[in-house]
């Protein structure tokens, strides 16, 4: 129809079969950018995670809190910033970076490569390390973005915010139940982990990090991590985990930072990828 108004989502009582009829419709009209409205008496973090994606992407979708429980332009806990999508591509990444030597310059396209392949195939874990502007963020969400194109379910959040979060959701306002959030982030079909080991390490956040690593290993559910180190604890599971070969890639970064004074050593100016990191972590 021209315009549909589905009144009261979230408050059906769900089944596979019904939910998949629900997300076909809504998926067809993202698409083809029919008009669509959508009233809810449910918190956009509760609805399914593919719903999640056509909703809050603000390119094509407004949404507006009658409640007051959110403020203009909140981002949905584990969605990706528009700008991040829409400039974070295969196709902007630059392997050339600011490296000067073969084996740096080699190192990053190396890194794209397996970005590519990892998309294609979303087989195991893929680890990108390295250091601060290197990247990293920015093939994990080229590969996001590939599965975001096939409606698949995606949850990319930076470890700090996500164990924030998951904290907050004990706060008796919480319109999330912890329960809720941790099996969306368990059972996600690719999640993407940033900037793993920079989270504050105290006994409660290393032990949910173990329960979504050791649940996601067991499974072999793809995710993405990216990190600076990976963690080298004695006889820490996490490490043990990141480092399990039968499992994960891990695919090293060592290239200067192309951020910095925005103008490499020859006075040129900065390359497209220096652009594309910084609108997408200064729209956050």
């Amino acid at each position: 129809v021209p315009t549909l108004v589905l009144d009261d989502l979230g408050a059906q009582s769900g089944g596979a079969w019904a939910d998949e009829k629900l997300y076909q419709i809504v998926n067809h009209r993202y698409v083809a950018n029919l008009p669509t409205i959508v009233t809810s008496s449910v918190s956009v973090d509760r609805l399914d995670g593919r719903l999640q994606t056509r909703l809050t992407d603000s390119r094509w979708s407004r949404v507006i809190d009658l409640g007051g429980s959110a403020r203009p332009g909140t981002r949905v806990m584990g969605a990706i910033d528009p700008a991040m999508r829409e400039s974070m591509t295969f196709a902007s990444f630059n392997p050339q970076g600011l490296a000067k030597d073969s084996s740096a310059r080699e190192m990053l396209r190396s890194a794209l490569t397996a970005a590519r392949s990892f998309a294609e195939s979303l087989d195991g874990w893929l680890v990108l390390l390295g250091g601060p502007g290197v990247g990293k963020t920015h093939l994990a969400v080229a590969v996001a973005n590939v599965q975001l194109e096939q409606s698949r379910d995606v949850f990319f959040v930076e470890v700090p915010d996500l164990l924030d979060h998951l904290r907050d959701t004990y706060n008796p306002d919480s319109k999330v139940t912890y329960d809720e959030r941790f099996d969306r982030v368990k059972q996600a079909f690719l999640l993407v982990l940033d900037d793993i080991g920079s989270e504050h390490s105290s006994p409660w956040a290393h032990e949910k990090l173990y329960q979504i690593i050791v649940h996601r290993h067991h499974a072999r559910l793809p995710t993405i991590f990216t990190s600076r180190n990976l963690p080298d604890r004695e006889n820490d599971p996490i490490a043990s985990r990141l480092r399990d070969s039968r499992v994960v890639t891990i695919v090293p970064m060592k290239a200067p930072d192309y951020r910095p004074g925005g103008l490499n050593r020859r006075g040129t100016v900065h390359h497209q990828q220096e652009d594309v990191d910084n609108r997408g972590r200064s729209s956050r």
